[in-house]
C-alpha cells in the first residue's frame, strides 16, 4: 500500500507569500520551470514526515500527477497536454493520498481561530460521512487567521488509489476546492 508524490522544485524561486511586518504581504513568485521528483510514501504517516520536510523549502510544492517521461525531469513547465510545441511532463495517476484544500468556510463562533483541531473538526462535518472518522494531516493555509472563514489542508490517506475525476464528482457539493485533484494544480506545502 505504498504510493508516491510528485515533489515540484523551483530552483530559487519562492512558493510561499511573505507577510511582512508591516501586515502588507509579498506574493510568491511565478516560476515557469520546475525540477520534478517523485516521494515514496507508506501511508499518512509518510504523508505527515513528507509535509514537515517541504515546509522548510519555500521553493517546493506538489500535484497529483506523476512525471509523463522520467527523462525529462529537469527544468520543465508543468504540462498535462502539449502546449506551444512541447510534449506533456505530467500524466494523471490515481493516488492513495488526498490534499483537500477548504477555504472561507464560516467558522462557528465557539471555534477560536487558532485551534486548527477545532477548524478541521468544523469542516470535516461538513464533508462527506466516508470522512468522518478519516485520520487527517491538518496545515493552515496562508490566508488562514487573515482573510474571514476556516482556510485549511486537509491531507488523507485513502482506502484505494482514486483519480482526480472521480475525486471532483465525488465531492462535488463539499466544501473544498475541487482544482486541486487536477493532475498539474499546484498544492502548496508550506
Amino acid at each position: 500500500m505504498t504510493d508516491t508524490v510528485t515533489v515540484l522544485r523551483a530552483r530559487g524561486r519562492r512558493l510561499t507569500k511573505t507577510i511582512n511586518a508591516d501586515g502588507s504581504i509579498t506574493d510568491f513568485d511565478r516560476p515557469r520551470t520546475f525540477d520534478l521528483f517523485e516521494a515514496q510514501i507508506g501511508g499518512l504517516n509518510a504523508v505527515g514526515a513528507l509535509l514537515s520536510q517541504l515546509e522548510r523549502r519555500a521553493d517546493c510544492c506538489v500535484v497529483r500527477g506523476a512525471p509523463a517521461d522520467a527523462a525529462r525531469t529537469s527544468r520543465v513547465r508543468r504540462l498535462l497536454h502539449p502546449h506551444d510545441g512541447e510534449a506533456p511532463t505530467l500524466r494523471d495517476v490515481p493516488r492513495r493520498w488526498l490534499a483537500l484544500d477548504c477555504d472561507s468556510l464560516r467558522r462557528p463562533e465557539w471555534v477560536e481561530i487558532d485551534d486548527l483541531l477545532a477548524c478541521a473538526c468544523a469542516v470535516i462535518e461538513r464533508l462527506p460521512s466516508h470522512f468522518h472518522r478519516a485520520a487527517f494531516v491538518i496545515q493552515a493555509t496562508a490566508g488562514h487567521g487573515l482573510k474571514p472563514g476556516i482556510r485549511l489542508r486537509l491531507w488523507c490517506w485513502l482506502s484505494r488509489p482514486t483519480s482526480g475525476s472521480e475525486l471532483k464528482y465525488w465531492l462535488r457539493h463539499a466544501p473544498v476546492d475541487r482544482s486541486v485533484f487536477g493532475a498539474a494544480q499546484i498544492i502548496y506545502t508550506r
